[in-house]
């Protein structure tokens, strides 16, 4: 993840930063004001109401195309959501709440910015000075002044995109920029653009708030209703975590971090001489406090004195945090003493105090409900977003009964309506044919053993159980010859989806499924030695179009090329990094439509990403884990629609955390494993129940 401040003015009006005065205030300290709810019960349940609402996995825009820099425009329903997102946090210390005008001239460059943060690194300050910037354009310049800009990774929500503003995350101990969220809580703010893209849950997704009109002023482009009104309610203090009763889902951190950033914001005051102390459950808490240097610092760096504020950053160790358990709080008392007027400022306290009172968020608004409907009260339910999670395995003595104990499944968990119609075939030692086949969801796969040994009874008793009407070999007579595919047959229609080679053949079944598909999947053909592309297996579980394999050979490129253009796919999509499919690669084949990219480190973390992208697509409650570096077990399961597929090591290598994680985000209530515990050990399996330890996690990562 990364964040970028973009430059600012340090006020966006004449008025100098400490022109707002202060109300007359007699007494020398200071308790801060408690603007949220006065009871925990008001403020969990309006914390719900809007967290439940702007916490959805909703497209950020339509018709953005990073490879025609089309910035497309932004979804209403999620920049509604970020609005949402954005008052709720700016009321929880009394701020007014904040519009999007229709129509707003800062709309287009809004979106403009975005889509160049969307390719990376980042749009702010500058674009055009930032190495690997792209589809800079006048719009993109000037945004990147007049608002705060993000790029971030994963799954992006509404509410989690306002929140890492707020929160400053970063990926170390070191982001010591309280830029964004300084700039999101300025009281004078009345109204805002927002720009967003994103091109797949899995890939890049970027933002760009529109918040000073000073830059449309100077750029001949002067913004009606203006973004800014310097009348509106300005409190004296600004604080976050805000003083009261506070959600510990607003308290996150970056991935790797130690701390949780609290700020102290006073106004008209210097802080350059204040201290803070923090005082929790389990007494004095120790502190990094950071402070501006001087006044007037470069708003480019850090604007510390911002809006008629002046502001103190403390580092709060995250081990010194206590989580309440169930409808439980902690609370914390923070005191800011030595506090200053700012110049031209007077009666300003010498002092300030206030309690965060943290509440767990992650129980439901109402103890005595039943939010996951296990038939146990909230209040009595350690996990009570989570109902009873399940393991079971799928699997026969070999990998040809397995994947008939997998055809069956598929018949009878809706998979499949009723009773499949085709059955396909797969030779259980070539499966490299079969790897695309688990696009085609309307039958099993089949494996059979090479030429000249006999036919299984475990794959005739399963052909007459289902008595499909077709049989379909995948691959060419080297893989299934004719007098096999008769054979299994046995009197039914049999027909072949085989080219003359793994591309040829991709194409094919592409060209069968993709009638109706929005995406185009291309995974690599023709790996070390040769060897099959173990990104197409978790491919199979993308549900809105097929995966194609190709080389970086000029005929292939042009035919999938041709392909994308009569599928009139919306978007070309790599499984796995640099080294399985190119960015020229990429490009050459997307020519104007959306060109994007699911992919890790490796063939696991691959996986991982596209069972995000296929939960986004199609939700649902199951997940399959399957051996990463035997494709057998994994090719089967590609049949299956109802889950997506996880690539796990081999040898009971302990589940690391990132796939918990990965289950905990698409919420994979029943987890079956498939193969023996030669593939899948139990340890593993049984591993995966621990996934609702991740959600319950409060202070979470990003």
């Amino acid at each position: 993840m990364s964040l970028a401040f973009a430059a600012t003015p340090l006020l966006n009006s004449s008025l100098p930063a400490n022109a707002i005065p202060a109300e007359p205030a007699p007494a020398t300290t200071e308790s801060a004001p408690t603007a949220g709810d006065t009871t925990q019960d008001a403020a969990r349940s309006r914390f719900e109401t809007v967290w439940d609402n702007a916490n959805a996995v909703v497209p950020f825009s339509t018709g953005s195309i990073i490879s025609s820099c089309t910035p497309g425009q932004a979804n209403p329903e999620a920049t509604t959501k970020m609005l949402m997102a954005w008052n709720y946090m700016r009321s929880l210390n009394g701020l007014a709440p904040i519009e999007i005008p229709l129509d707003s001239p800062a709309s287009a460059p809004a979106q403009a910015a975005a889509l160049t943060a969307a390719i990376g690194p980042v749009a702010s300050p500058n674009p055009a000075a930032i190495q690997g910037a792209a589809c800079v354009t006048d719009d993109a310049q000037l945004a990147s002044s007049a608002g705060v800009i993000a790029r971030l990774e994963g799954i992006v929500t509404p509410a989690t995109e306002i929140l890492r503003y707020i929160t400053e995350a970063s990926t170390s101990n070191s982001n010591d920029n309280l830029g964004h969220r300084l700039e999101l809580f300025a009281p004078q703010q009345a109204r805002a653009a927002i720009g967003a893209v994103s091109i797949g849950t899995s890939g890049p997704t970027a933002s760009s708030l529109q918040l000073f009109d000073s830059s449309y002023q100077q750029a001949g482009r002067p913004l009606n209703p203006p973004l800014w009104e310097d009348g509106r309610p300005s409190p004296n203090t600004i604080t976050w975590p805000a003083a009261g009763f506070f959600p510990t889902k607003l308290l996150p951190t970056g991935a790797n971090e130690s701390i949780s950033r609290w700020s102290f914001s006073a106004r008209c005051s210097d802080l350059r001489s204040a201290k803070v102390t923090l005082t929790g459950p389990n007494g004095a808490i120790p502190l990094e406090v950071i402070r501006r240097n001087e006044p007037g610092v470069d708003p480019s760096l850090t604007p510390w004195d911002y809006a008629g504020y002046d502001t103190v950053l403390f580092k709060v160790p995250l081990s010194n945090l206590t989580i309440p358990e169930f409808y439980a709080t902690s609370k914390y008392q923070v005191s800011v003493t030595g506090i200053q007027p700012a110049a031209g400022c007077t009666n300003t306290p010498t002092s300030a105090s206030y309690t965060v009172d943290l509440f767990n968020s992650s129980w439901p608004a109402d103890p005595y409900g039943d939010a996951d409907g296990d038939g146990i009260e909230n209040y009595q339910d350690p996990q009570p977003h989570i109902p009873d999670l399940h393991t079971n395995r799928i699997a026969g003595a070999d990998r040809i009964e397995t994947a008939a104990k997998i055809a069956l499944a598929m018949a009878g968990s809706g998979n499949a309506t009723g009773t499949p119609k085709k059955i396909y075939l797969a030779r259980s030692d070539i499966l490299v044919d079969a790897l695309v086949g688990g696009a085609l969801k309307d039958g099993p796969v089949l494996l059979l053993p090479p030429e000249g040994h006999p036919l299984p009874d475990t794959v005739t008793s399963v052909i007459k159980r289902l008595n499909p009407e077709e049989i379909i070999a995948l691959g060419g007579p080297a893989a299934v010859s004719d007098s096999r595919l008769y054979e299994v047959a046995a009197g039914r229609k049999a027909t072949r989806l085989g080219g003359s080679n793994r591309v040829a053949t991709s194409i094919i079944i592409a060209r069968r499924t993709g009638a109706a598909a929005d995406s185009l999947y291309l995974a690599q053909a023709f790996g070390p030695g040769g060897s099959a592309s173990p990104d197409a297996l978790a491919g199979a579980a993308l549900s809105d179009g097929p995966i194609v394999l190709v080389d970086s050979s000029a005929p292939t490129i042009a035919t999938i090329r041709q392909l994308a253009a009569d599928l009139q796919v919306k978007r070309v999509v790599a499984l796995g990094g640099l080294g399985a499919v190119p960015v020229t690669l990429l490009s050459d084949i997307a020519v104007g439509r959306a060109a994007t990219r699911l992919a890790g480190p490796d063939r696991y973390a691959t996986s991982r990403e596209v069972a995000r992208e296929a939960y986004r697509l199609r939700p649902t409650t199951r997940a399959y884990l399957a051996r990463g570096d035997v494709f057998a077990d994994a090719v089967a399961g590609g049949k299956l629609s109802d889950g997506p597929l996880l690539l796990l090591p081999p040898k009971c290598q302990p589940l690391d955390r990132e796939t918990l994680k990965t289950l905990s985000e698409i919420q994979a209530f029943q987890v079956t494993a498939l193969g023996g515990e030669s593939a899948v050990c139990e340890a593993n399996l049984q591993a995966t129940l621990q996934w609702p330890d991740v959600v319950n996690e409060t202070v979470t990562e990003f």
